[in-house]
């Protein structure tokens, strides 16, 4: 922030800040020891800034400047109703995440239920017969592809591990959802799924959420199947990167719905996919193709429900 201008009298300080408003440029009146100093919020508007008080204390008088402070004072106005309506629609998206009753969520508390249910039967039980029920493909049929060689051996059509799929275990195409591979990735998803899938149950209902669900499961799934190093591979991140798409669509488009993403759950997101791109760990390789599947299926899908105006 820097001083553009100064005046002994609070009036016509006023008045040029409020010049400045109209065009463009964000600035504040500020008492200084013997007068008022005019500041500038942003550094690149500094310059056009200074010249145009060079103009203006030529002849503060001049009526242009008289009818900038009328148009300023609409431009206040409406920006203070467009906040009182971010604030509202913030409001509204707090109570729907924090709001009592999670039977308003079953969606979201089942979701959440059987991924804690199947991780504990894996810690209690056959951890191996429970994972190899849920993998995308029963690892005696699994096909791994290591080499640009490989690709040659094993075509595109054949390299998919779908053997058990086309064998009627169609249930493999979601359920690696519920598959969490230590207590960390799954406390970390249950409580994205907790307070992202909560939001959107409420907002477009369980069922429309259940078919959401399903269809960024088995396409990013699929993704990471078909292009991924194997299929021991499991998650709901895929999904919550689809919810998080979703919900950012919504925001924009359609923030009527009540939708919000906050920067810092944005940030996390999109630092976890990069970090899964760019510093893969080997000993615990990421789903990033399930990640980016997921998180395109949900941007689409929020692209054409907000087209067809399904708020």
């Amino acid at each position: 922030m820097r001083q553009v201008g100064y005046s002994e009298d609070t009036a016509t300080a006023n008045r040029f800040a409020d010049y400045l408003l109209t065009q463009g440029i964000d600035a504040k009146v500020m008492l200084a020891k013997a007068g008022w100093d005019v500041w500038v919020i942003e550094e690149d508007q500094v310059a056009k800034a200074r010249e145009l008080w060079v103009r203006f204390i030529a002849e503060p008088g001049n009526p242009a400047y008289a009818q900038a402070s009328l148009s300023a004072r609409k431009l206040r106005q409406l920006e203070e109703r467009e906040e009182k309506a971010y604030e509202r629609r913030q409001e509204t998206f707090e109570r729907r995440v924090e709001g009592t009753g999670a039977i308003r969520a079953p969606l979201t508390v089942l979701l959440i239920v059987v991924s804690v249910v199947v991780y504990l039967l894996g810690m209690s039980g056959d951890k191996k017969r429970v994972q190899d029920a849920l993998w995308f493909q029963a690892p005696s049929g699994e096909v791994q592809i290591g080499s640009p060689q490989d690709l040659v051996r094993f075509p595109f059509s054949l390299r998919a591990p779908m053997e058990s799929i086309a064998k009627g275990q169609v249930w493999r195409l979601v359920s690696p959802i519920f598959l969490h591979l230590d207590g960390i990735h799954l406390l970390f998803n249950m409580l994205m799924l907790s307070s992202l899938g909560t939001a959107l149950e409420r907002s477009i209902g369980t069922w429309r959420l259940a078919l959401m669900v399903l269809v960024l499961a088995v396409f990013s799934n699929c993704a990471q199947a078909f292009f991924g190093p194997g299929i021991r591979f499991g998650g709901m991140s895929g999904v919550l990167y689809g919810i998080a798409g979703f919900i950012w669509v919504a925001s924009v488009r359609a923030p009527r719905m009540g939708l919000f993403m906050s920067p810092g759950t944005a940030m996390l997101l999109v630092g976890w996919l990069l970090m899964g791109i760019l510093a893969p760990v080997p000993s615990s390789p990421m789903a990033n193709w399930a990640h980016g599947a997921g998180l395109a299926g949900g941007l689409a899908i929020g692209w054409v429900w907000t087209t067809l105006g399904r708020e």
